[in-house]
């Protein structure tokens, strides 16, 4: 029976890709293929019991009180005069902290769909740009939005937080990433790993008639 790669495989060979990249790729489409979405939440042992995903979200920034300050170039998005950060729930990150022209970038997915807490945290975003469409009087493909679809699979973008080009962004770990004999860093961080990210949410700039904007992480934990 021949292999339903071969021919996937060739074809990346071609593009440039090199074994290693397309072992990975290959690790993770057979890791992607294992997922199954629960019915209910996984986070509950029967109906009753509360999903542990929701106590983030308790937290987060009331969007009614958010602030848009237009300044010369850009808008800023304040709460009380500050910078506005929101934490995710347990999210799962397949690719590790990625260099994406020039940014270290996080590509975070939301496996269980069913999950209370996942699925509040994303109406919590959508609703975050719908609010930024409004407020700006333009229509949603105008946004650049931060918010994907892996396969049915919800993502998430971020960026590391930096400062002329330096990472500005407290890593964390378990206690098996802690005692690794090599400091967790922004160079070293595992793959297919779940964490919890603090995201703290940029300015927004028109480019190309669009308008943009990125979550910045400036604090990322794995979890178990």
């Amino acid at each position: 029976m021949s292999d339903p790669n071969i021919e996937e495989i060739e074809i990346l060979r071609e593009a440039g890709y090199t074994e290693q990249d397309i072992e990975e790729y290959l690790a993770y489409k057979r890791f992607d293929s294992t997922i199954v979405e629960s019915k209910l939440c996984i986070c509950k042992n029967t109906k009753e019991d509360e999903c542990s995903n929701i106590y983030n979200f308790k937290l987060l920034p009331n969007l009614e009180s958010i602030s848009f300050n237009k300044e010369n170039n850009y808008t800023s998005l304040l709460l009380n005069n500050k910078r506005i950060e929101i934490t995710t729930p347990k999210i799962f990150l397949p690719f590790g902290i990625d260099k994406y022209y020039n940014h270290w970038s996080l590509n975070m997915e939301l496996h269980n769909k069913k999950c209370e807490g996942n699925e509040e945290f994303l109406k919590y975003l959508e609703d975050l740009e719908n609010l930024i469409c409004k407020t700006l009087n333009i229509e949603k493909k105008k946004l650049n939005s931060q918010i994907g679809d892996n396969k049915g699979v919800p993502s998430i973008y971020a960026r590391i937080q930096s400062y002329n080009n330096r990472p500005r962004c407290k890593l964390l770990g378990t206690r098996e990433y802690s005692n690794a004999k090599e400091q967790l860093n922004i160079y070293r961080f595992p793959k297919e790993v779940y964490i919890k990210a603090k995201l703290r949410i940029g300015n927004l700039w028109k480019v190309n008639e669009m308008i943009c904007y990125k979550f910045n992480a400036v604090e990322v934990k794995i979890v178990n």
